[in-house]
């Protein structure tokens, strides 16, 4: 069954309840909205993936993953590497469940999504801006540049940082002085 039927058939029922309308629809693209959310879901066919985005308006949809489910809403349903099957039948159980404030529009539904990608986002941002100094510190170490070293190192978060690079750090600040 193509996918955006598989979707009504099985979904549709529950976007009524909450005056979701189909407001596009192709093979394997439904999007849907009311007056406070936006859904779109979708298939890939070439990577045999599934995705399901929500939001206020138009102008800006979050990415939905069973990560955001749990974290944001306490669901332990899996919809990342399953089924189109297995993704809408978990998605009708999520809707009718802990994700009823959500597909109903509530706006506290709504930002738990949006501070979870914030929060994703920014750990990203920190984890990628680390291992940038971390790699320039390695540079600088390799060079004899021992400044440059604790001025990297001092840019991270050194308690994540394996023993060594503490004594390594005290080995560059003895070498400078």
């Amino acid at each position: 069954m193509e996918f955006n039927k598989l979707v009504l058939d099985r979904l549709e029922p529950i976007f009524k309840k909450h005056n979701l309308h189909v407001t596009e629809q192709f093979k394997n693209y439904v999007k849907l909205k009311s007056d406070n959310v936006v859904i779109m879901l979708n298939h890939d066919e070439r990577e045999n993936s599934n995705a399901f985005y929500v939001g206020s308006n138009d102008d800006f949809l979050y990415p939905i993953d069973e990560y955001i489910l749990k974290s944001a809403f306490n669901s332990d349903l899996k919809i990342n590497h399953v089924t189109q099957e297995m993704f809408v039948n978990n998605l009708a159980i999520f809707f009718e469940g802990e994700g009823k404030p959500l597909i109903a529009g509530n706006t506290y539904a709504l930002e738990a999504v949006e501070k979870y990608v914030y929060k994703e986002g920014e750990e990203y941002t920190t984890q990628l801006v680390d291992k940038q100094n971390l790699d320039a510190a390695n540079k600088a170490w390799e060079e004899g540049n021992y400044k440059d070293f604790i001025k990297h190192l001092d840019k991270t978060d050194r308690q994540k940082l394996p023993a060594s690079y503490e004594l390594k750090y005290k080995m560059a600040h003895q070498k400078i002085k």
